[in-house]
């Protein structure tokens, strides 16, 4: 269907009395105008099946009803052959527009929202929506915001849809049956009309794919007769707040028509259960308000309302606690209210505020939007991105408490119902600093315009950022994922880190970058020999091809030295140090470094970091200090740095497959530091 009961909009409609309708395109009309779309599509069809008098205006009818129960296909199908009849309601190319624009055809869409507008010059909205489907191009080519999967455990062949994360669970809203109860149909959909339902979520399975226990009915003190659903609970889950729709007496209209309206409701929990619901003091018989949500503190509602003198379908709005109950509702403003419906608000623990809007700029249908508030009022809304968002209706967002993870709500195709129940796992921000040091962590300043390589083992991807003024650097990546993070700067020796994100905000350590100067003297770790042997291992190679990069990377001259402990003969450890540093350099030219830039030097014993006197008073430990090799800038010469390396290369934002580097490049990089989540 179309999104839920609720999107379309917020006043439920029915007769006073009931009436039988034969099938004639007059009371076929009847039926649509009480919103009984699922008996009047048979009606139309066999209407227009049967070639009958009023064929052209049951094809209009049923193409409103197609789109308004979510059957795109067969509404996309039926507004083909209604455009192409003399004399149609313009309107009829805006919903063919949206039609299109849901199944993604966005250049067709474009088309029909370009003929409304002509048709109709004083409605901005067909010219609006032909400008989204040049600008949805934008969203298209941009990369994936986070990750999304239908959660099968939850969904039927109905709608579920508005969950809200509660105790062990999750709580949300059906149109399924409930078990050992009458369940009255609801014409719209032909379905039961919503209640609540709770399940249980298996604490076995991951917060990012959640498995739950069969779904049971919520409460009978909040499950009434008619629609039940979309739920907030305030910070202490004994005070809850949900949209109710009730029939009661009022007034006709001229066609024998009253209208319910939707309104809130809030119960309490009182000895383990929840209290007969009451209506809370917004409430109003000329509008409806529902959708409620709480800020963090619960001292501000925020809800969905088609009052007088908003700016669209349905807006949101917000009311302050007071000492005499919820306080005179405020518009949310432009900013974040269009001309079309925004509803389904949620407010995060961090104060920013979700909901779902049709109007701002989306693939299509309703989209998750957030916006933070400002000193002079909400931010700029941000669309959530594919595939938390389609062309289709998503809604409903919800998330963990302290993790960026939640649930929410879709209409897209490939679910096991209507609207389903989805998990998502938004992308974790890394950032980190670099830094310029005269020595390893001493005179540190930040290092602007450093380039930073970023890159995802599972992809083997490679992003490519600047640093700013303060050194710093940001990227969003994928949860529970290994990557190599490498800053260089012309100049500089480059510095690399690795790291395991779980799904958290993760920091790296400061990256540091040091100039070559004649004289340093590094230890190069993780070079080891078998006894009394020369030969390079193989768990020596890696320390051995980050000596390549360093030197392929920085124009520089070294010597490499060996050193021994004192175990053994002055002579014999000085001629072992000395065929191991040459195997060492061997290598290191063997793999490409001229060999005028690098030079073998063996100190045997000679220069040891521990002195050990005698020889036996030194710990194995520190043996293994002075059994070390060093890495020593001999000179720096001013030639140019090697092309792979030329910063103008790489611009900010940039994307290279890993094979666009060396084998060497992430040499270094070592996958040791960890975040535990």
């Amino acid at each position: 269907m179309k999104s839920t009961y609720f999107i379309l909009t917020l006043a439920f409609l029915t007769a006073w009395g009931s009436q039988t309708y034969g099938q004639s395109i007059k009371k076929a009309d009847k039926r649509v105008t009480f919103y009984e779309y699922a008996i009047a599509i048979p009606v139309l069809e066999n209407i227009i099946a049967k070639d009958k008098d009023g064929k052209q205006e049951a094809m209009e009818l049923l193409a409103d009803c197609y789109r308004l129960t979510g059957d795109e296909e067969k509404a996309a199908d039926m507004y083909g052959k209604v455009i192409d009849s003399a004399g149609i309601d313009p309107i009829n190319h805006y919903y063919y527009g949206q039609v299109l624009r849901t199944l993604g055809k966005y250049q067709e869409a474009k088309e029909q929202f370009l003929t409304y507008a002509r048709l109709v010059p004083d409605d901005p909205k067909g010219s609006l929506f032909a400008e989204y489907c040049e600008e949805i191009y934008s969203l298209l080519n941009t990369a994936p915001k986070n990750q999304a999967h239908n959660i099968s455990s939850l969904n039927t062949e109905n709608s579920e849809f508005s969950p809200i994360i509660y105790k062990d669970g999750v709580l949300f809203s059906s149109d399924r049956k409930l078990k050992k109860y009458l369940n009255p149909t609801y014409d719209w959909t032909g379905a039961p009309y919503l209640n609540f339902f709770f399940a249980t979520a298996d604490s076995s399975s991951p917060l990012y794919d959640p498995s739950y226990a069969e779904a049971e009915s919520f409460s009978n003190k909040l499950n009434d007769v008619y629609h039940d659903g979309t739920a907030v609970l305030n910070n202490a889950e004994d005070v809850i707040y949900f949209t109710r729709t009730i029939k009661k007496k009022g007034e006709k209209d001229q066609d024998n028509i009253i209208t319910y309206r939707l309104k809130i409701y809030t119960s309490e929990l009182a000895d383990g259960k929840w209290t007969k619901a009451k209506p809370i003091n917004l409430n109003s018989d000329t509008y409806s308000i529902g959708h409620p949500a709480l800020s963090p503190d619960d001292n501000k509602l925020y809800f969905v309302s088609d009052m007088p003198e908003g700016f669209g379908g349905t807006d949101l709005y917000v009311s302050e606690w007071t000492e005499e109950g919820w306080g005179e509702p405020k518009n949310l403003g432009p900013v974040i209210n269009t001309s079309e419906n925004e509803m389904f608000p949620y407010m995060h623990e961090d104060g920013t505020l979700y909901f779902a809007s049709a109007g701002h700029l989306g693939y299509g249908g309703l989209d998750v939007f957030y916006s933070k508030q400002e000193d002079d009022g909400w931010s700029e809304p941000v669309n959530m991105m594919a595939p938390l968002n389609s062309s289709y209706d998503d809604f409903g967002i919800t998330f963990i408490p302290g993790l960026n993870i939640g649930l929410f709500s879709s209409n897209r195709p490939g679910g096991a119902g209507k609207d389903d129940i989805y998990a998502f796992e938004g992308l974790i921000t890394v950032s980190g600093k670099v830094l310029a040091c005269s020595d390893l962590g001493v005179d540190c300043v930040p290092l602007a315009n450093a380039t930073v390589f970023v890159l995802d083992k599972n992809t083997n991807k490679v992003n490519i950022l600047k640093t700013d003024l303060a050194g710093h650097y940001e990227l969003e990546v994928s949860p529970r994922s290994e990557y190599a993070i490498k800053a260089s700067k012309e100049g500089y020796f480059s510095d690399c880190s690795s790291i395991s994100v779980g799904n958290k905000y993760f920091t790296v350590r400061d990256l540091i970058l040091e100039k070559p100067k004649a004289g340093k003297v590094f230890t190069v770790d993780n070079i080891y020999y078998d006894f009394d042997k020369s030969f390079i291992r193989e768990d020596a190679k890696p320390a051995l091809n980050n000596l390549v990069r360093i030197m392929q990377e920085n124009p520089i001259t070294v010597e490499l030295s060996s050193h021994t402990d004192c175990r053994g003969s002055d002579e014999y450890n000085m001629k072992l140090s000395q065929r191991r540093a040459q195997a060492a350099v061997d290598y290191i030219i063997e793999h490409g470094v001229d060999a005028n830039r690098i030079t073998a030097k063996g100190y045997g014993e000679s220069k040891p970091v521990v002195i050990c006197n005698p020889c036996l008073s030194c710990t194995e430990e520190e043996h293994q200090l002075n059994r070390r090799t060093e890495f020593k800038i001999i000179s720096v010469t001013p030639e140019p740095p090697p092309k792979e390396i030329e910063e103008s290369k790489y611009l900010n934002g940039d994307l290279f497959n890993k094979d666009s580097f060396s084998k060497s490049f992430f040499e270094g990089c070592n996958f040791s530091e960890q975040l535990d989540n």
